[in-house]
């Protein structure tokens, strides 16, 4: 995993490894989420910062669920 970004947000970046270690592509985990591809590139770049909804659908395509302060599995 590379080194945090501080343009990116924590939960992003572990989000970002995640999918990854998972074998899966931004589109696939967009398609997963209801999301758009772009959205997660942007994101996962730091350009933008997700709204806390679009992180639970995000994590949720992970088989992850977001409570508050953490990510669990």
């Amino acid at each position: 995993m590379r080194p945090p970004d501080p343009g990116r947000h924590p939960v992003v970046v572990h989000l970002a490894h995640l999918r990854r270690n998972a074998g899966l592509t931004q589109t696939e985990v967009a398609e997963r989420a209801g999301l758009r591809a772009q959205q997660i590139s942007l994101w996962e770049r730091g350009d933008h910062s997700p709204r806390l909804h679009s992180l639970a659908l995000w994590a949720s395509a992970l088989d992850l669920h977001i409570t508050t302060g953490e990510v669990s599995c």
